[in-house]
């Protein structure tokens, strides 16, 4: 049905809000701008989540 939101996939739970998770990407951005040791993975799960989210209008 459209409209209708369905459940999360099996192993899969729906932890943030929209804002957090955006909030969320922009602190990984701000690590994976950095020469720290986190940068690389904070620059890919910071790609990862980004693809998740729907587009903004």
């Amino acid at each position: 049905m459209l409209g209708r939101r369905s459940a999360p996939a099996r192993g899969k739970l729906i932890l943030l809000s929209l804002s957090e998770a955006r909030a969320a990407i922009e602190l990984l951005q701000i690590v994976a701008d950095s020469d720290g040791h986190g940068a690389a993975a904070a620059r890919h799960l910071a790609g990862s989540l980004a693809r998740r989210l729907p587009a903004n209008d």
